[in-house]
This record gives structure tokens, sequence and C-alpha cells, in this order.
């Protein structure tokens, strides 16, 4: 049964973490691949230690909640904020929470609006051209950031659309989260909105964007499936009739991802045992396997097999990527959180608050690009090795706080937060959420979304008001 599986998971981020960072160790062990260079003690040590670090402060937050009720003097049960009245049979009567709905229709129009945006600056606003293919019109777009100097130099109109465009994501989020409240004309329309936006996010020939906001529904599902609402029957109900888009999705992205990479391999003139060559290079490591024996044709068989083979090294690239960078002399940074918070950085040398040579000096200071340093790697480039076990404190403790005050009924902006920091607790062997892809126009719409949710208390539910269906 689905619930064996998924409750034991979503019952704690502690056990999320474990899970994805298990993940990513497993698939390295069942790979056949070996990394050029051992493991680092310093690299244990500092990864051990980010769970050591964040375990204790997970769980002085959740401690901290109760704490603060014992100093009000005020009991939990009196705390605790029962804002909804849903009965078991939610699921043929609907409540409509009107404002909410009303809500979750703008932003997600204003994502649409962005959207559109996008596409109209990377079709025709950047002389792009995109008839050798997204992968050429990609590196196209790369070749226009190398020749300014290697800042993106983003026009007010680009700038806009990517600000918009964070606004769908948050709107989808609402919309699993209170898909009990919400009209079915306004959820068509959160649906149909994020399959265009994908389709705009494609023109860039990335991945992440696309993924990062897929990973952000299924936090939220696992959020609506460990609540205590209504029986966990009708919570895994509410999303089974959407099992059948959601695997069309799933089947169309992986398709994406292999297509992209055989197009880029293409476009780059590499026949199979270059290509098999350049992973190598690349990321330094190792097939244990004979790679002459399937790159004996060029069919698509064989294609098939090197975009599996290059899916693995991308999902664990990233565990000695940290070892490389924990082991670099001199080492590289700290850059103050220009690294992790790469856009804001960007607006902030527009505005003359951070020199162009900082921004540069962040990149030219790796001795490796276009790589994944896992979450801990990044803020080991901001903050350095000592520092960055306060920052990992910090989060852990923000992280069991969030976590206490989601599963004493809290409201939805709770729940958003809880559904952003679960995706990063979930990517970060990974990397960092808010550096890579859409994750930082995420967060900003989420906060902005989420506080004025909870200024109007939009997700009040008023019954008398209602309308049944």
């Amino acid at each position: 049964m689905i619930e064996n599986f998924i409750l034991p998971i979503v019952r704690s981020p502690l056990k999320l973490l474990f899970v994805s960072w298990s993940f990513v160790v497993f698939t390295y062990l069942i790979s056949p691949i070996q990394f050029n260079q051992g493991w680092s003690l310093k690299t244990l040590i500092f990864i051990w230690g980010f769970f050591a670090v964040f375990m204790v402060s997970y769980l002085l937050g959740k401690d901290f909640v109760i704490t603060l009720a014992a100093v009000s003097g005020k009991n939990l049960i009196f705390i605790k904020k029962c804002k909804f009245n849903i009965n078991n049979n939610f699921i043929t009567k609907k409540l409509i929470n009107y404002r909410l709905d009303k809500f979750t229709f703008i932003i997600s129009l204003i994502g649409l609006i962005g959207s559109f945006m996008l596409a109209v600056d990377l079709l025709f606003g950047r002389g792009i051209d995109f008839s050798q293919g997204l992968s050429a019109a990609r590196d196209s777009m790369h070749q226009q950031v190398s020749e300014q100097g290697g800042i993106p130099t983003g026009h007010p109109w680009s700038i806009a659309a990517r600000v918009f465009s964070g606004f769908l994501p948050v709107a989808a989020l609402i919309s699993l989260l209170r898909m009990d409240q919400l009209r079915a004309s306004t959820l068509r329309l959160v649906f149909i909105s994020l399959i265009l936006q994908f389709a705009s996010d494609s023109l860039s020939g990335g991945r992440n964007t696309i993924f990062m906001t897929l990973l952000l529904l299924v936090m939220a599902i696992f959020l609506r499936i460990s609540q205590k609402r209504e029986p966990l029957i009708n919570r895994l109900m509410v999303f089974k009739k959407f099992k059948k888009w959601s695997s069309l999705i799933f089947i169309a992205f992986i398709g994406y991802i292999f297509f992209i990479f055989i197009e880029r391999e293409s476009i780059r003139g590499r026949n199979l045992i270059q290509s098999y060559e350049n992973i190598q290079n690349a990321w330094l490591l190792t097939f244990s396997f004979d790679v002459n024996s399937f790159v004996q044709n060029e069919g698509i068989i064989a294609h098939t097999i090197l975009a599996v083979v290059y899916l693995l090294v991308y999902i664990v690239h990233s565990l000695n990527e940290i070892n490389l960078l924990c082991s670099q002399i001199p080492e590289p940074g700290p850059f103050y959180g220009i690294h992790s918070l790469f856009l804001p950085a960007l607006l902030a040398n527009k505005l003359g608050w951070i020199s162009s040579d900082s921004i540069v000096g962040v990149t030219e200071s790796l001795k490796r690009s276009g790589v994944y340093f896992t979450a801990l790697g990044s803020i080991y480039l901001d903050f350095g090795y000592t520092f960055s076990f306060i920052i990992f404190f910090v989060f852990g403790f923000i992280m069991g706080f969030i976590w206490k005050l989601f599963k004493l009924g809290y409201g939805l902006y709770i729940e958003m937060l809880c559904a952003y920091f679960l995706l990063t607790i979930v990517l970060s062997p990974f990397y960092l959420s808010i550096n890579t892809g859409n994750g930082f126009q995420i967060l900003s719409a989420l906060i902005i979304s989420g506080t004025i949710i909870s200024l109007m208390k939009m997700d009040r539910l008023k019954v008398n008001n209602s309308v049944m269906r």
C-alpha cells in the first residue's frame, strides 16, 4: 500500500534528509562509476558534522515552540489554531474559500504572464537562433554572458518575467495544499498554466527549473498526506484522480532530459566513444565497464544507454565535487552569500552596491565550473569551513521550529514554508535550492504570497459563508 511506503518518510524532515542522502550514496554504490580522488577526512567530518548539527538544532527548534508556550503560560491546545472544519466526506462536499480561491487565481495569472514574457524574451528579445535546437540556443545564451564579462545583464523585461514566473509554482503549491477549498475552474487554470510554464522553461534548454517545480509539488503532497485533518484514505484519494496526469508529466520530463542530452552531444559533434571520454574527463571519474562494448553502433539503444549513464553521473557527481572543494588549495572564498544568493547579488551589482569584480571573482575562484557541490558545498563557498556549521545550526533550528508549527496547524503560510524547506532538504545532496533553477524566484513569491495570505487571513475558512458542492 502507498501509505505504508510514504508515511514513514513524511513523518519527519530528518527522515527525508536521510532518505535523500541515502538515495544518492546508494546510487553511487551500485553505479559502475569510480571517482579518481578518494574521500578526505576533512570532507567526511564536514558532512557528518552537518548531520549532527542539523539533528541537534532541529530538535531544539521543535522544543523552542513548546518553551514559548510554557513561558507565555498558555497550553498548546489553546495555541493551536484549528482554522478548518472539514468533514470526512469532503471529497463529495467542497467548502470553497472564495478569498483564497480568488488570490490563487490572480497569482496564477501573474505567473502565466511571467512565463509568456519569458518566452517572448527568449524567442525575440535576445536575438537567439532556435533553428539549430534548444541546446544550440542555450550555448548561444552562455556565449552572450561570456561576451558580457561573465555577468548576466538582464533587461527589465527579462527580470520582470522571472519575478512574475515564480508565482505560478506558488499557486500550484496552494492548489495542492488547499485543493478541497478551491473551485474546479481555478484548479484547471493552475494546471494548464503550469504546463505552459514548463513549455516556456524548456526554451532555455535547462532542466532544473522544471524539476524543482515538480519536486516542490511532491513536497506539498507529502505535507498533505502527513496532516490529520481528515482520514488518511481521504487524503490519498484526493490525489488518485491526478495519478494519470502526473505520470504523463513525469514520463515527458524524463524524455525531455534524455532528448536534451542526446541533442547536446550531437551538436558538439561527439560520437559515442567521445561522449564517454568527455564524461570521464569532465567529472574526474572512470567506468568499471568496457566502454567499447556499448559503442559498437550509433543506434537509439546505444544513445539511450549513454543517457542513462550520464543521468547516474549527474545524480552522484556532487558527492565528488564537495570532496574536491574541501581539498582545494587555496580554499575558495569565502564569498559571504554571493554564491548562494547570486540573483540578489546581480541586482545589487546593478544598483552599484556590489562591484562587478566581486561577482566575477566568485566564478574565477573556482577551479571547476558547471558542476554542483551539494547544498553543503555552496554554504562552504560562502562562509568557509567553520562558520558553515553555524549556518547548519540556524537552518536546522528553523526547520524544527516551522515543522512543529505545521504539526500544530498554524495555517497555510507555515505549510508553504515547510514545503520549501523540505524541498531544500531533499535537494541538499545535489545542490542548494535557492541558487539553482527558479529556487530564488519561488522563495520570493512564496514569502510575498504567504505574507499577504497571513495578513489578510485568507486561510481562515468561513463555513457559514461557504458553498457546499
